[in-house]
């Protein structure tokens, strides 16, 4: 499998972001993200690399 780059986009390289931990708690509780959420988006990621 290749990687392509992204253009304008260094790996690891992005800023800090302008949305404070309390409020993207908050977004997350309002579209029902939950912890299930998480593990399931972990394992698709390994799935999707394959």
């Amino acid at each position: 499998m290749t990687t392509n780059e992204i253009p304008g986009y260094g790996y690891g390289c992005a800023g800090r972001s302008p949305v404070a931990e309390i409020d993207l708690a908050e977004m997350k509780a309002n579209v029902l993200f939950t912890d299930a959420d998480v593990a399931a988006s972990s394992r698709a990621g390994g799935v999707l690399a394959h």
